[in-house]
């Protein structure tokens, strides 16, 4: 990791105070977009920088995706090794050479916006095409700025933070954020054994915390996605890959905390979330980069594989507020066949016929994931089954889940009609 010094690059490890504490720098572009100031909301003028390998900048593409943004705001992914020359662009692996301001290196796109610029080049980097500047360098202040400002203008009609839930929303982002999003790089990038205990402890405490919320819970507030959820996730997301291991948080891994791991699966199942995500850059980026902590730049082989696909993804909400029930309630007909219930669902689900029963089968990976979705479709289970036209047309309605763990769980099969208390268990 580098940073300018007046404009000038030079390479320098991250900042520790005297007992060995790591020290994140302040973000130094704070424009806003805004209809009265010099950044007005317009669509195709702003330009986004990440790298898939940052949890900083996945924030800020999940936001973009889910809000419908991706024809307002265009972006550019950098190679996920940086170098000692810091973020570069390449043409390997999803990345892309920059259209358009034709840099080598991200550090020459903050020179564009201030010559004599003091401060790290990080990611993600908000560019307007028009001033030829940066607006904006803080990731928690883009997604604002895309769910407040260019999503109601350009992209869709949802909200990542209505205004009701934005003060519990930031109290709680605000909560976790130096003890686990980055509480991770207080542990890795620890210069005394001191710091990093404390770094450590604070982490699995909030982890603890968060893990005890989250019982019976599908969201952190509001009973709907928001920034919090996005917030929580680009951390977890990378934890058992390279945080477990790389920055020594190896006191419990993300599967082992049910609440944590099925959240964590919950968010990636939302759709248009799994596309933002890339565990290849991810794992090269950290072993490869940071040479202070990996010598010898060895990348591991594993863990690839923290979430199997199943079939989770089909029942996932998408933007609160804004998105279909899992069951939501049939057209008007005096019997419904299957193909017209499956039909109805948008093909989410497998509908068919055993005789007068109307089954519908579902594969998760997990028991944890079988039991994660069952309660959260559970009152809007019991509204798709008392309307009318279903309860008059099938004596029983099944919801077959099937899990594939490594407990060997094979089947949990229960009539949505008959025995809907016993989702709720």
């Amino acid at each position: 990791m580098g940073k300018l010094i007046n404009g000038k690059w030079a390479y320098r490890l991250w900042t520790t105070d005297a007992s060995g504490e790591f020290k994140r720098s302040e973000s130094v572009f704070r424009g806003q977009i805004q209809k009265s100031g010099p950044h007005p909301p317009q669509a195709g003028r702003y330009h986004l920088y990440v790298s898939y390998a940052c949890p900083w900048a996945h924030r800020t593409l999940i936001a973009r995706r889910l809000l419908g943004l991706e024809d307002v705001v265009s972006a550019q992914v950098v190679d996920p090794y940086m170098t000692q020359e810091g973020w570069h662009f390449s043409t390997r692996d999803g990345c892309g050479a920059d259209e358009v301001n034709h840099a080598d290196f991200l550090r020459d796109i903050y020179r564009v916006a201030n010559p004599d610029v003091t401060c790290r080049v990080t990611v993600p980097v908000l560019w307007d095409r028009e001033t030829r500047t940066i607006v904006n360098n803080e990731s928690r202040e883009i997604v604002r700025m895309f769910d407040r400002v260019l999503a109601p203008a350009f992209g869709a009609p949802a909200s990542l933070t209505p205004a009701k839930l934005e003060a519990e929303v930031d109290a709680l982002t605000a909560r976790f954020y130096n003890s686990v999003n980055n509480g991770v790089y207080r542990c890795g990038f620890a210069t005394s054994q001191a710091a990093y205990t404390r770094a450590f402890t604070s982490l699995f405490a909030e982890l603890d915390q968060l893990e005890r919320e989250l019982e019976g819970k599908q969201w952190l507030v509001g009973g709907q996605l928001t920034e919090a959820d996005l917030f929580l996730f680009t951390t977890l997301f990378r934890f058992d890959a390279v945080y477990f291991g790389h920055f020594k948080c190896n006191r419990r891994a993300i599967r082992d905390y049910p609440n944590l791991y099925a959240h964590t699966q919950r968010v990636y199942a939302v759709p248009g979330v799994a596309e933002t995500c890339h565990l290849d850059h991810i794992i090269e980026h950290y072993y490869r980069s940071h040479e202070s902590i990996n010598p010898k730049r060895i990348i591991p082989g594993g863990p690839r594989d923290f979430f199997p696909v199943n079939t989770v993804q089909q029942g996932a909400l998408p933007v609160a507020g804004h998105a279909e029930p899992p069951f939501p309630a049939p057209p008007e007909a005096t019997r419904l066949s299957a193909e017209q219930v499956g039909e109805h669902l948008k093909g989410r689900t497998r509908w068919r016929l055993e005789e007068d029963h109307l089954v519908c089968d579902l594969d998760f990976a997990s028991f944890g994931d079988a039991m994660a979705y069952l309660t959260h479709v559970a009152d809007k289970a019991e509204a798709f089954n008392h309307h009318p036209d279903i309860h008059n047309s099938y004596s029983r309605v099944t919801l077959r889940l099937r899990t594939h763990d490594a407990d060997a769980i094979t089947a949990l099969d229960f009539a949505l009609v008959d025995a809907l208390d016993g989702i709720r268990q």
